[in-house]
Parts: C-alpha cells; sequence; structure tokens
C-alpha cells in the first residue's frame, strides 16, 4: 500500500504506463509532486462551516480548496507556499479566531504518498491526450 511505500521505502518509485516517473525519498516526492498540505479542522458545538470556511479560503497565503464537509470536521486542500512568514501569520490568525468560529482542533501535514501517485498518472494522462 502506498502508506507502507511512505514509512518503510527509503527510495520510491513511482511508474506510469510502464515507465519510471519519479523516484527519490517519500518527503522529496511529497514536495515536488505533492498539492501542498492537508488541513483537517474539527468543529466545536455551534461552529458554523460557511464562516470557518470563508476564514480558511481568504486568509490562506496561497489559496486553500475545501475538499471534505462532514458533521465534525472539515478538510481542506491548502496550496504550497515558500513563504514560512506568511503561513506563520496565517496560523496566528487561526489560533485568534479559533474559540469565535467554533473551532476545537486543527491539523495539518503534508500532502500524502498516494495524492502525489495520483497527481503524476494525472499528469501522464494529460500528455498522452485523448484515445
Amino acid at each position: 500500500s502506498m502508506e507502507e511505500a511512505d514509512i518503510l521505502g527509503d527510495r520510491v518509485a513511482i511508474m506510469s504506463k510502464g515507465k519510471m516517473t519519479a523516484l527519490g525519498t517519500s518527503l522529496r516526492l511529497k514536495q515536488k509532486f505533492g498539492s501542498g498540505y492537508r488541513m483537517s479542522v474539527m468543529l466545536g458545538k455551534g461552529a458554523e462551516k460557511e464562516k470557518i470556511t470563508k476564514f480558511i479560503t481568504d486568509n490562506a497565503p496561497s489559496g486553500a480548496k475545501l475538499v471534505s464537509d462532514t458533521s465534525a470536521l472539515i478538510l481542506f486542500q491548502v496550496a504550497r507556499t515558500d513563504n514560512q512568514t506568511e503561513m506563520g501569520t496565517f496560523f496566528e490568525k487561526l489560533d485568534d479566531n479559533k474559540k469565535q468560529l467554533g473551532i476545537q482542533d486543527y491539523s495539518i501535514g503534508l500532502t500524502t504518498l498516494e495524492e502525489v501517485f495520483l497527481n503524476l498518472a494525472e499528469a501522464g494522462e494529460e500528455k498522452e491526450g485523448p484515445r
């Protein structure tokens, strides 16, 4: 599985259409071919999803996109940025407004290796063109 490859592999090779499309450490592949960061927001009582979504999409330095919305959790794809100061400012604003927005907790991490694989497969399909 991709999770096993991510955890156990020193280097990971990804093949598409019988050709190697990427080779490197899991972290390097995520940085080079990933979609940015995955942000999970756990909702508290009385949380207003629309306000939280607007706050995050308006304040994320390079933009954010709603990926999933359940009764207790909202998942965002946050675009990657090289400006760490902007990300720090974003998290400070989020922390300052956490209680007011009804956010119980949040976490952020790199994109998954599975997403890297899907991005590379999609890029391979686009190169190949229609059949």
